[in-house]
């Protein structure tokens, strides 16, 4: 996550209850070192804090590839 994330997330946390973030990529900053898994983990734990300390909800949305047609 870059620097300053979470403080701009707590100015808007006077009212709402669930933050949706489309996509979660945009804020997510990996370092390369781990597995994705590991990583993601350790980049969420910021937010994964925030909801608990504020008793919200936190949702990440993250798209896949869709490489063809479906149906």
């Amino acid at each position: 996550m870059e620097p300053g994330f979470i403080k701009q997330l707590e100015g808007f946390l006077d009212g709402p209850r669930l933050i949706v973030i489309d996509v979660l990529q945009r804020i997510l900053v990996h370092k390369g070192q781990g597995n994705a898994y590991t990583e993601d983990y350790d980049v969420m734990k910021p937010l994964h804090e925030l909801a608990r300390a504020r008793g919200i909800t936190v949702l990440g949305i993250h798209h896949t590839r869709q490489g063809g047609q479906v149906g």
